[in-house]
């Protein structure tokens, strides 16, 4: 019988355990910093005023503007006046990916990705649905932003793979 045996030095047995949290808790880590930061980013980005692109969501009309001021509102778009469609925006690990999105509960008559998606797309709306809703497309990244994330993602890495 042959047998061998090997002495494996302290950096070594360091550099296996990292490798083995990378592949325990790494993913993990890394999705999380992704959808945290693309959260926070989205909800940010909107509360300014701005859409996907980094401009100005269109402007609200003269007569509804007029309402909003009388009632002490902005009348700026930022898409936050009940705060549900912020509240709503949400990140999951999915297999391989961290998926973004905004959730479907029903507590009211229209869901938060109803609301969602009618100010992405924009839509008709009132009785004879001659009210126009321009489209606000605010669930996206800009280059600007996927940076920043990407920024998030490396730093996370960056602490999964520290060896101490």
């Amino acid at each position: 019988m042959i047998s061998m045996a090997s002495r494996q030095s302290p950096a070594f047995t360091r550099r296996m355990a990292a490798l083995k949290r990378i592949v325990a808790e790494g993913h993990d880590i890394v999705s999380r910093a992704i959808g945290e930061k693309t959260v926070a980013v989205v909800r940010a980005r909107t509360l300014e005023g701005r859409d996907m692109t980094g401009a100005r969501f269109a402007p609200y009309s003269v007569d509804y503007a007029k309402q909003r001021k009388a009632k002490g509102l902005p009348t700026t778009p930022d898409l936050s006046l009940s705060g549900k469609l912020l509240r709503a925006l949400r990140w999951e690990r999915n297999g391989s990916l961290t998926r973004i999105y905004v959730s479907t509960s029903r507590r009211g008559r229209i869901s938060n990705y109803d609301l969602a998606r009618i100010h992405h797309f924009g839509a008709r709306a009132g009785r004879r649905h001659n009210a126009v809703i321009p489209p606000r497309p605010f669930f996206g990244l800009t280059p600007s932003d996927w940076v920043t994330v990407r920024e998030a993602a490396k730093a996370a890495l960056e602490k999964v793979l520290s060896v101490k």
